[in-house]
């Protein structure tokens, strides 16, 4: 079922009109058993148990790697053709460009790629999916994108990058380098990543003792890093972190980490452009950042300016009913 905006075809209904109710999305023959579905600003992957994929929405970059034919706009879920033998595992989606983890650890990628974020060597937009090029011995477990870079967890904990770092997004500052995709520093105190994240100016990572790091420019989702000492030991804390006002040239482009001693332990994070969502291990929601449109879930229209998380009226156990009762 789907809903909402609905210019580009990218609720798969066959029409591009948007509707304020959900309807049920008409699905091909061979999308008899879906998976999975990854949504974007203006597009829609649905992945099936066999691991084949379909798309609809918006293809002005060849994000979709739908070029037969080439459309700009595609308003049903069409099938997209892969390299042979290959079966997806996850696909993770910015307004521009795509990409595709598959079940044997490859990464292949799709659409635009004016900042070099496909990963490729060199700058070339791509129409269809290419595999991208990885260390021999390196298996993709994760991803995540922006509009603009593109981050890639391996298998041995290692966190590659690729794009736009204008912002430091990415950790050390390779604007000078060739396009590709290069490996970042590891996390400090031997920490293993886990989990990753990407928005328009900060990467989040997520370890596996539930820890968060965090890098970049990201004070309108209120985990802005800060210089002095006394900050830097939590520079990635949503819980008590104070905002220090600097210049953008100030900001970090190293990874750090929060202060254990104030954080709860997260077990998932998900992250916008302007605020940020944890999910702690004892169940509770917590929110930071720009609240301009209640996507903090608060009565007040203001930002969490102090870094401190606005808790959310439910714990996670308790939004079962709520999500239900919003379906048809």
């Amino acid at each position: 079922h789907s809903c909402g905006y609905n210019g580009y075809g990218e609720l798969g209904l066959g029409l591009t009109q948007q509707t304020d109710q959900y309807e049920l999305t008409p699905m091909m023959p061979e999308i008899a058993s879906p998976k999975d579905a990854t949504v974007s600003t203006h597009h829609t992957f649905v992945i099936t148990e066999d691991g084949s994929l379909f798309a609809c929405g918006y293809n002005g970059y060849g994000e979709l790697s739908l070029s037969t034919p080439h459309l700009s706009t595609y308003a049903s879920l069409t099938r997209v053709e892969l390299p042979g033998g290959v079966t997806i595992k996850r696909v993770v989606s910015s307004p521009y460009h795509t990409v595709l983890l598959t079940h044997t650890g490859h990464v292949f990628s799709s659409g635009y790629n004016g900042s070099g974020e496909l990963g490729m060597e060199h700058r070339s937009n791509l129409s269809h999916f290419q595999r991208v090029p990885l260390p021999a011995d390196a298996l993709a477990i994760g991803a995540a994108c922006s509009a603009y870079h593109t981050l890639v967890l391996a298998h041995d904990g290692t966190v590659y990058a690729a794009g736009y770092n204008r912002w430091g997004e990415l950790g050390p500052s390779f604007s000078s380098q060739p396009p590709g995709l290069y490996p970042l520093p590891p996390l400090p105190n031997g920490a293993r990543a886990e989990q990753l994240l990407s928005a328009t100016a900060h990467s989040i990572i997520r370890d596996e003792k539930g820890m968060l790091f965090i890098v970049g420019v990201s004070n309108t989702s209120g985990l802005r890093l800060a210089s002095s000492s006394s900050a830097r030991r939590s520079a990635g804390s949503l819980m008590k972190w104070r905002l220090t006002p600097r210049p953008m040239d100030g900001d970090e482009t190293t990874f750090l980490a929060v202060d254990e001693s104030r954080a709860r332990s997260v077990s998932l994070v998900a992250c916008s452009g302007t605020h940020t969502v944890v999910l702690t291990n004892s169940g509770e929601l917590l929110g930071v950042g720009s609240n301009s449109h209640g996507q903090l879930a608060q009565a007040s229209d203001s930002q969490a300016q102090a870094g401190l998380c606005f808790p959310w009226q439910h714990r996670i156990a308790d939004l079962s009913p709520l999500m239900q009762a919003s379906m048809p």
